[in-house]
């Protein structure tokens, strides 16, 4: 009697750790996923920053989160974005402050390991310095997260809070680690769009302010785009032109051969 009541208590208790290890991954999947959509909802690079701090900070119930970019020519990172959860930005933060690593081994560690680090100011073990911003902040606990993307180091993710006994576990940091990979390729994505967005913009102000007459036509010969400059040259304003036919503007003698060299493209 006594071994069955001790079988199924067993049985109870390793249900009971099933379904918290379940539901906990579920909770996982639901963060990264929420993150996931946050980031991939803009292309904006501040605007993928404060969601990826405010996810951060939120998910991992921190005091707040900041996101540093790693610049390899002088080896230092910037602090670029600090956000608590709410998203209210402290414009008395250290944004836009440089930290060489040679002052600061465990961030380099996490570069060189790719690995997370949690530093506590009770552990006297930590590195001082990393100490003394702790207690600068007055914060307890920072973890420390790579931001890398195609095997391109990208900077360093740092979650600040102030509970003393706050331990985070192998399964947040492991989740963490999850979250910044995502958010690394986000921000990545976000600047190379900017780049495109700024090429785009230097060459189509070279185009509109250019002497020179400027189309692009489509295979079939409609006009997609006419320089402001073909309308002292033709005498056609773009709006009256993009969306037609090339060919018809091109006098008759001169279409057959107009046509034969646009088909030889």
């Amino acid at each position: 009697m006594v071994q069955a009541m001790a079988s199924h208590a067993a049985a109870i208790i390793e249900s009971t750790q099933l379904f918290i290890e379940t539901n906990q991954r579920k909770n996982e999947l639901a963060a990264l996923l929420s993150v996931s959509k946050a980031v991939s909802s803009t292309l904006e690079v501040k605007d993928v920053l404060k969601v990826a701090a405010t996810s951060l900070a939120r998910i991992l119930q921190a005091d707040y989160c900041t996101l540093s970019e790693y610049d390899p020519r002088t080896n230092s990172i910037q602090t670029i974005a600090l956000y608590p959860p709410d998203g209210e930005v402290d414009e008395s933060s250290d944004k836009g402050v440089l930290y060489t690593l040679e002052d600061y081994p465990t961030v380099s560690q996490v570069f060189r390991t790719n690995q997370p680090v949690v530093v506590r100011a009770d552990d006297p073990m930590a590195d001082p310095k990393e100490v003394s911003l702790l207690l600068e902040a007055e914060k307890a606990v920072n973890l420390m997260i790579p931001l890398a993307a195609g095997g391109h180091l990208l900077g360093i993710a740092e979650v600040y809070t102030s509970d003393v006994k706050r331990e985070f576990d192998p399964a947040e940091i492991e989740l963490a680690r999850a979250l910044a990979d995502q958010i690394a390729v986000a921000i990545e994505n976000a600047r190379l769009y900017a780049q495109v967005e700024e090429r785009e913009a230097y060459y189509r102000a070279l185009i509109e302010n250019s002497a020179e007459g400027f189309a692009i036509l489509e295979v079939d010969g409609t006009v997609r785009y006419l320089a402001p400059s073909e309308e002292r040259i033709t005498g056609y304003l773009p709006e009256e032109v993009v969306g037609k036919s090339a060919f018809q503007y091109i006098h008759p003698e001169d279409l057959p051969a107009v046509l034969q060299v646009f088909q030889e493209g």
